[in-house]
């Protein structure tokens, strides 16, 4: 049997030797830590409240055949984590970051269907859940992706019922203006954090510029 690749999100209390503990805990089930990625938690998410010294760490493991996700879990509480979520992920996508960057414009630079570069480029930088491509004029929208459109701004938020059907439990939304439509993002493994609303930016920003730079050249 093979290695399983595993993303952990944690909330968890941002102190000296914290992240030292983390891996230890972790080590001792003999999983490797591949990639740390370290945010400032919003404290007004709903992830956790009332806690002003935490953070967030995303931590990308190898999980031998022999360890389950849910005693990953148990090590990462008992190690001090105040919130536990984990998805796993395809190796694949497990590629040096940058190279990744530089693959993902050249996608967008090429395609023929914008809507289907912008979802695969926003799951690449994003790494969430679902993502979808709300044309103008459809009247389905959640109340995060309705927001993004009359505002013309970035919005987020939680949601029970997306246009793609109800959900067990509430999903995190980020609704992108991009063109006449929205990019929407969604996860349940936490609200969305700074980082991920920046990358979400970028993608949509490039889009534009790409489309300002053909709409030139075709002038």
């Amino acid at each position: 049997m093979s290695s399983t690749y595993w993303r952990f999100r944690i909330a968890i209390s941002d102190h000296p030797g914290g992240m030292a503990e983390v891996a230890a805990a972790v080590g001792d089930l003999g999983v490797d830590v591949l990639d740390v990625d370290v945010h400032r938690l919003d404290v007004t998410s709903g992830e956790v409240r009332g806690e002003l010294d935490l953070v967030v760490d995303d931590l990308v493991v190898e999980l031998p055949f022999w360890v389950e996700p849910t005693m990953v879990e148990r090590a990462l509480l008992h190690a001090g984590a105040r919130s536990v979520r984990g998805r796993r992920v395809d190796p694949h996508d497990l590629v040096d970051a940058r190279a990744r960057a530089l693959v993902l414009a050249a996608g967008l630079v090429r395609a023929i269907d914008e809507g289907d570069a912008v979802r695969a480029a926003l799951r690449a930088v994003v790494d969430c859940d679902r993502v979808w491509w709300a044309p103008p004029g459809d009247v389905a929208d959640p109340i995060v992706v309705a927001e993004a459109r009359r505002t013309g701004q970035v919005a987020t938020g939680r949601e029970w019922l997306l246009r793609r059907g109800p959900l067990r439990e509430p999903a995190w939304v980020v609704a992108v203006p991009a063109g006449e439509g929205v990019v929407v993002a969604v996860q349940t493994c936490g609200p969305f954090t700074a980082t991920q609303i920046a990358r979400a930016r970028a993608v949509v920003d490039l889009v534009a510029a790409v489309r300002d730079a053909s709409g030139a050249a075709a002038g």
